[in-house]
């Protein structure tokens, strides 16, 4: 992506068990550098069972306040997405 003033990008994995229909997620959170590869230790936390998955790459601005008592969090997003794609082992 093209680095951006964003305070961060957050980089989600999407890991599909087709058979059972369950899936992981993998969300890393990281500076809005331009790049950023997420690690084979990582993947590694995938299920060996997962067939497809998807990748989304987003923008992430949050901003939390507290109101009384309670503290609120509104993020403003914006993401893109892959279609489909198939795990190889």
């Amino acid at each position: 992506w093209t680095a951006g003033t964003g305070p961060l990008i957050w980089v989600i994995v999407v890991a599909i068990d087709n058979s059972s229909g369950n899936g992981d997620e993998v969300v890393c959170r990281v500076d809005d550098t331009g790049s950023f590869t997420v690690p084979a230790t990582t993947f590694a936390m995938l299920p060996a069972t997962a067939t497809d998955s998807f990748v989304g790459i987003g923008r992430v601005s949050p901003m939390t306040t507290t109101v009384g008592s309670t503290m609120v969090t509104v993020q403003a997003t914006s993401f893109v997405t892959s279609g489909q794609v198939t795990i190889t082992n």
